[in-house]
């Protein structure tokens, strides 16, 4: 994603969130069809992550990219209300001990409630430091 896009992307989840409350996640949305969401604790990470699959060649639309707006299920919740396809949830919250905490309890509850859950963790300590890790390998290679 381009940094116009990023701006107009967050300004847009910041607007959302003013007139629908708590509920509202800030989502990238994927393709359509797609079974599987990916979960970060803020914009930025979500953002970083699908930079980051594009950068590596992986296609980011294979999933939607959902921020949790720190540790509440409250938006995942309301977006897989809003979403009845999506039975796929991947963890990819912050590479610390509250991280950890949170995804095993976000993998407990909706395991619970009869979605597949999986973890992808970066191995920086979130996927923001992890893309610009990789920015940086990458410059290195371009000298």
């Amino acid at each position: 994603m381009s940094h116009s896009e990023r701006a107009v992307t967050l300004a847009m989840h910041h607007e959302a969130i003013k007139k629908q409350g708590k509920s509202y996640s800030f989502t990238l949305l994927g393709r359509k069809e797609s079974d599987r969401v990916f979960c970060f604790e803020g914009a930025i990470d979500a953002i970083s992550h699908a930079s980051f699959y594009k950068m590596t060649g992986q296609d980011w639309r294979d999933g939607c990219r959902l921020a949790l707006g720190g540790t509440c299920f409250l938006g995942l919740e309301r977006f897989l209300a809003d979403n009845p396809q999506v039975r796929n949830i991947t963890v990819c919250l912050d590479n610390d001990a509250a991280g950890q905490r949170c995804g095993q309890k976000l993998c407990d509850d909706f395991t619970e409630k009869g979605y597949e859950v999986d973890f992808e963790y970066p191995t920086a300590k979130d996927w923001n430091e992890e893309l610009l890790n990789e920015r940086e390998v990458e410059d290195e290679h371009d000298y």
